[in-house]
């Protein structure tokens, strides 16, 4: 019997969830606050939703580092993670 490779071995794709996690969680203690949740809700435009997390001073250069290794090397991946945060926004506002 012969098995394939994949593309990605099962360690890379440990270390990308333990990645997405660690960032999401960020993401989630930003958003917890109501003062930054408001603020982002505010914003218009695909950039500026990206640039308010690229530029929160909760996020460090790892986690800043894995957001845009992750969700913003393309236009699809931008909206995957924009769409998580509205995820975790509706989930907050669920808990409320």
């Amino acid at each position: 019997m012969m098995m394939t490779k994949s593309k990605m071995g099962v360690g890379e794709r440990e270390r990308l969830m333990l990645s997405d996690n660690f960032l999401m969680e960020k993401v989630r203690y930003i958003l917890n606050s109501p003062s930054q949740c408001e603020e982002y809700k505010r914003l218009t435009s695909n950039d500026d939703k990206v640039n308010f997390f690229l530029n929160h001073f909760i996020m460090n250069d790892y986690a800043i580092r894995q957001m845009k290794n992750l969700y913003l090397s393309s236009e699809h991946r931008i909206l995957v993670f924009l769409d998580m945060v509205e995820n975790i926004i509706h989930e907050i506002n669920q808990d409320n």
